[in-house]
């Protein structure tokens, strides 16, 4: 999910949708520490604490998507971090909450997968 949020990011660069001013390494986006660092820890909490429970994980995802969409970013912006630039708050908790629903499903491929490769080796 980090690989496909990093490949969202580039696009959201080439259409100038936010900006982050600061990055810890010099040759490296700024939004790649919030990839690599918070999102891919919440993320995987999130999918731990409510996978199998559908209407739970959504809620936990909304919650937290909406708290960085808005106060999460208005703090961004303040401290000089970063900022929406093409995207709305709402726009970009609508991204956030599709990539759930992406993460979601794709441990479920994934434990199909797994499901059935089990049963073949019996």
């Amino acid at each position: 999910m980090s690989i496909f949020t990093k490949i969202l990011n580039i696009v959201a660069y080439k259409r100038n949708w936010w900006h982050f001013y600061t990055s810890i390494l010099p040759k490296v986006r700024g939004e790649t520490a919030f990839i690599l660092g918070p999102y891919f820890l919440a993320s995987f909490w999130v999918l731990k604490l409510a996978y199998g429970k559908i209407k739970k994980y959504m809620i936990m995802n909304a919650i937290l998507h909406l708290l960085f969409a808005f106060p999460g970013m208005a703090f961004l912006k303040w401290a000089g971090i970063g900022t929406l630039a093409r995207v709305k708050n709402v726009q970009l908790a609508g991204i956030l909450m599709l990539r759930a629903v992406l993460l979601y499903s794709f441990q479920l491929v994934v434990d199909a997968v797994r499901e059935r490769k089990s049963f073949f080796k019996r």
